[in-house]
Parts: C-alpha cells; sequence; structure tokens
C-alpha cells in the first residue's frame, strides 16, 4: 500500500490543515508506541500547493542533527503559521499605497516573508527533503506547470533547488505577492507562481506521480487529502456584469482556487468508488458561506482570526475523529509493507 498525503493552498487557511494534521500525528504516536514520531514518518508521498506546499516542506525538511529524520513536529509546523503569519502577509502603508491597493502591483512586499524563510531553511536542497514530495507551481514564461519534486536530482540530470525558493514559488499568489524568479543547481531561471492556478488541490497530481514511482496499482492507494476551506461566497450577477480587467482579479483567482479543488475531489472519488476502494479515501474539508468572510480571506492573518481558523481545524477534528484514527492504525500497520520503489 502507498500512502499519500494531499495539501490544498488558501494562505493563512493552511492553519486548518496544520491543525488537524496535530492530532493525526498524535494518533500515529499512539499506535506506533513512539512519542518520537512525526507525520512524515507513516507517508510515503506527500504533495501540496501554495500553503500546502509550505506545510509539505516543513514535514518533511531533515533534522540539522539527523538528516533522515523529520526536523518540526506537527505542532511546531502549527506553530508556525500563529506565530509568523503577519510577516508573511505584512502590511506596509507605503507599499499598498504605491500598490493602488493591490490593482497595480502586488499587495505584499515579499521581503520579510523571504528572510524568515533564509532563518528556518537555509541552504537545504529539495533532494534533501526526507520523503518523496509534489510541491506545485506554475511556469510563466515557458506556459507550463512545475511539480518541483524530492526524487528528480536523483533520477534524471535535472538540476535541484534550495527549498526556500520552491516555498516562494509554490506561494506567489498572483495580486498577493510578485512572482518568483529563482534559479536551480544549474544556472537556470525560472519565473513562477502559485501553483493553485492549475492544482490548488494537488491529490490528483500525487496519485499520478505515485503510479510512476510504484508497482502498486492504484487501488492500493491510500489518499488523505486535506482542504483550507470551501468559499461559499456568491458573485451576484448584477455585480459581475460591470466587472473588468481590475475588478475581475481577486474573485477570478478565489473562483479558480475553488472549482479546481473541488473538481479532483470529485475526480478522486468517482476512481475510488469505481474501484470499490471507497474506504481508501479520506478528504477532510469545511465550507465558508458568506458571513464567513473574514474567515475565508487568504491573508486574515489579525490573531483573532487565525485562533477562529485553529478552531475550525479542532472542530474537524472531533467530527472526523473515527476517519482519522482508521488511517492512521492502518498507515502504522502498513508501514514495514510501503513504500515507494524509487528511493534516493
Amino acid at each position: 500500500m502507498i500512502r499519500i498525503l494531499s495539501i490544498d493552498g488558501g494562505g493563512i487557511r493552511g492553519i486548518i490543515p496544520a491543525t488537524i494534521l496535530v492530532a493525526f500525528e498524535s494518533y500515529l504516536k499512539e499506535y506506533s508506541g513512539n512519542s518520537e514520531t512525526r507525520v512524515a514518518d507513516y507517508v510515503d508521498l506527500i504533495a501540496g500547493t501554495s500553503t500546502g506546499g509550505i506545510l509539505t516542506a516543513l514535514y518533511t525538511c531533515p533534522d540539522l542533527k539527523n538528516p533522515t529524520k523529520s526536523r518540526f513536529s506537527a505542532q511546531e509546523v502549527l506553530d508556525f503559521y500563529l506565530q509568523h503569519g503577519q510577516t508573511i502577509f505584512k502590511k506596509n502603508f507605503l507599499h499598498s499605497l504605491y500598490a493602488v491597493f493591490g490593482l497595480a502591483n502586488a499587495r505584499y512586499n515579499n521581503k520579510g516573508y523571504l528572510e524568515l524563510l533564509n532563518s528556518i531553511l537555509g541552504e537545504i536542497k529539495l533532494s534533501e527533503l526526507i520523503r518523496p514530495c509534489l510541491i506545485c507551481s506554475y511556469d510563466i514564461e515557458r506556459r507550463q506547470a512545475v511539480l518541483f519534486n524530492q526524487l528528480d536530482p536523483y533520477r534524471s540530470d535535472e538540476g535541484d533547488f534550495f527549498v526556500k525558493d520552491v516555498i516562494q514559488a509554490t506561494s506567489a499568489a498572483p495580486t498577493y505577492f510578485q512572482p518568483a524568479l529563482i534559479r536551480d543547481s544549474k544556472g537556470e531561471n525560472y519565473s513562477l507562481i502559485d501553483g493553485g492556478v492549475f492544482a490548488n488541490n494537488p491529490t490528483l497530481c500525487a496519485y499520478a506521480e505515485a503510479s510512476k514511482l510504484s508497482r502498486d496499482r492504484g487501488d492500493n492507494y491510500s489518499i488523505f487529502s486535506l482542504g483550507t476551506g470551501a468559499i461559499l461566497q456568491p458573485y451576484p450577477y448584477s455585480e459581475a456584469k460591470n466587472w473588468g480587467g481590475a475588478g475581475w482579479a481577486r474573485p477570478l483567482f478565489s473562483i479558480l482556487l475553488g472549482g479546481v479543488a473541488e473538481t479532483v475531489d470529485y475526480q478522486i472519488k468517482v476512481m475510488y468508488e469505481a474501484g470499490g476502494n471507497v474506504k481508501d479515501y479520506l478528504r477532510i474539508q469545511t465550507y465558508l458561506s458568506k458571513s464567513e468572510k473574514e474567515l475565508a480571506q487568504m491573508d486574515n492573518v489579525d490573531e483573532k482570526n487565525m485562533q477562529n481558523l485553529k478552531a475550525i481545524g479542532e472542530q474537524l477534528v472531533k467530527e472526523n475523529e473515527k476517519e482519522l484514527r482508521k488511517i492512521a492504525a492502518r498507515w502504522v500497520k502498513e508501514s514495514n509493507r510501503s513504500r515507494l520503489s524509487i528511493q534516493r
């Protein structure tokens, strides 16, 4: 059995899946009998887009003293969001004024965010992450999807990347941050934006990658997919009919992210239902109504809002505890019979 963890994009709403994975890690510890267990210890492939890409990188980041083990616990990853959310989406009056509220330029200056990534990840490379993983981005010059894969430098002549650059690329959300210009170990430049434009829910990408790396059939993949909150805010025709390019900028990005994520969920469900293995696919998602507009914002890093997002994650744990425990127990049980066929 191949165990796949997939995490959607959604900005600061990454607090929701991060909170769920704190509980999931505790169940892994319970069933393994090992208090030092990390999320990545019982996963074969982790996929993430945007904020999900950040989470993927942190869960698979090597410990500085023991490069084969995960550096951060799930609680430490959640704390990263709660403690540094306001650094990632740092409001700067002069920049906002120059950007005409994000319509003439990116809403945020990412200088502080990049300094934060550098302070935490330093010179760690993609190839040094402890598990096979996919982190999604999109190349606006080559006009193609980019799936950063921990295994690529080992199985091909492709260049390696600094993890801090990969995170910058996957989270460079249009209108929020400027595109990321990064370079691989061979000196090749890439102009990249948020992978949510094609795979805000990267589950299908992860399924395809597992098919390439494993001799197991697709009906032997156990998938745990985490959303960051589906937005149900309507856009009335009476308003949208008069929008130009500026008016459509943020609504279109939001609609794109949500539409892609829900479509992938539907496709995976149909595939698993057709194969008679529905029990091997678990997706946890919540829905944010029009009245929860503040919670839906990708960049609302108000302390109260972040705590509310954490509370949503905790509620989802309560509602799904039985399923979470079931998948944790199974993943621990299958650990000796699991692993992708291509190792580094």
